[in-house]
């Protein structure tokens, strides 16, 4: 049961960690997948419910600011 559920882990694309194990570090220890990848996996913070645009934004900066939120949360919530 394990190895199968390695095996999709690592089936899915990711490139948080080195773009090669996928969501592998979800299943395995720290430890051991130190011991797979060269490249630490960066767990991704929750960016909050809604984007942080402060009162001096320009109209740019805040549709910026909208967009990296939006992709930093597609990127917590995978």
């Amino acid at each position: 049961m394990q190895v199968e559920l390695n095996s999709n882990s690592a089936s899915i694309h990711s490139n948080l960690g080195d773009g090669q194990l996928g969501h592998l570090y979800l299943t395995i220890s720290p430890t051991v997948y130190a011991t797979l990848s060269a490249q630490e996996f960066l767990v991704p913070e929750n960016p909050g419910a809604i984007p942080h645009i402060p009162d001096t934004a320009t109209s740019r900066q805040a549709t910026d600011a909208r967009a990296t939120h939006t992709e930093e949360k597609r990127i917590f919530n995978q």
